[in-house]
């Protein structure tokens, strides 16, 4: 397979060509513009066509996000004539507006919508292209700024926080730089090594430091086959590679677990693994199954079938447009 996974020959191999456009990198969790890889190159048929709303300050670093993650910026709108000027200069092919309102109406190659504006109109802004089919990516917090109410904000932001902390306390096992799979009744660590610690990536819930270490560990032989992540690591007592859940590979699973590498900037992880799932696709019919035995690519040129997995699956049939959105243009 070619290095390159644009969108098209990706959704070709993966047999998602029906959903294409409702996946983009855009809507990938947050990364820094310097940790994101550079974008392959893409006709721009193939592009994401974004309009920005608030071009200033976090509206403008998401909107040089995207533009490097290959999407179009085709519009620009801020009722600031300065902000939209500058914004104009960096992306003069952007048609620019001062009514986000006219834009939206008026505007039709529109797919996505960023806002970024002050926090007494985000809202309506968003809702507004919601209604009109665009995706969006809005930048505030709802309980600050759609309720605002600041105090019930500050406390959902001090709980999770305090909740980050008892977690990467409680559950991160030094001796083996991985996250525990749970806790017992004493609360002891159930020490096995298991995927669903590419979850913890996805839902951003770690700290940078622990992110990249579990996402680095999950790419190790034990965790991956070549096929995809095993949802036990190998060479455990309790693995078994013809088991559902302690050894075998779920599409599903490993969709979650791109994004979340994405999210922690580990881009040449994400593609790794989006590979080897569009691999798997292709050499069963163009069509990921509900789960792929947990045998390795070393030893098998082919991923050997589950018994009794469903050909057709949901969870797996939304997988190629997470990936997709892991990986973006690159």
């Amino acid at each position: 397979m070619s290095d390159s996974l644009t969108r098209r020959n990706f959704i070709k191999s993966s047999a998602a060509a029906a959903a294409a456009l409702t996946a983009s990198s855009i809507f990938a969790a947050d990364a820094t513009p310097s940790a994101a890889p550079a974008p392959a190159t893409q006709s721009a048929a193939s592009k994401l066509n974004v309009a920005v709303i608030g071009c200033l300050g976090k509206g403008k670093s998401n909107t040089d996000l995207v533009a490097k993650a290959g999407a179009n910026i085709v519009a620009l709108c801020d009722i600031d004539a300065g902000n939209l000027s500058k914004a104009a200069a960096d992306y003069p092919k952007a048609r620019t507006y001062n009514d986000w309102r006219k834009m939206l109406e008026t505007q039709k190659d529109i797919d996505a919508v960023i806002v970024s504006t002050p926090d007494h109109s985000h809202a309506i802004c968003a809702l507004t292209a919601m209604k009109l089919g665009k995706h969006v990516r809005i930048q505030k917090p709802l309980a600050r700024t759609l309720w605002e109410d600041e105090t019930y904000a500050a406390l959902l932001e001090q709980a999770a926080g305090d909740l980050r902390d008892r977690f990467q306390r409680d559950f991160w096992m030094p001796d083996r730089s991985f996250f525990a799979l749970a806790l017992d009744g004493d609360g002891h660590q159930v020490d096995a090594l298991a995927s669903d610690a590419g979850h913890l990536l996805w839902s951003g819930l770690l700290d940078k430091e622990y992110g990249e270490a579990v996402g680095r560990r999950l790419l190790e032989p034990d965790f991956f086959s070549g096929w995809g992540v095993r949802t036990l690591a190998a060479g455990q007592a309790a693995y078994h590679p013809l088991s559902y859940h302690r050894g075998s590979v779920w599409p599903h699973d490993n969709a979650l677990i791109t994004l979340g590498l994405a999210r922690y900037g580990l881009h040449d992880e994400a593609r790794t693994v989006a590979h080897a799932l569009v691999d798997a696709a292709t050499a069963a019919g163009h069509r990921l199954p509900e789960v792929l035995a947990g045998y390795g690519r070393d030893t098998h040129a082919e991923p050997v079938p589950y018994p009794h997995a469903c050909v057709r699956e949901s969870r797996s049939a939304a997988a190629p447009l997470a990936l997709l959105t892991a990986v973006g243009g690159a």
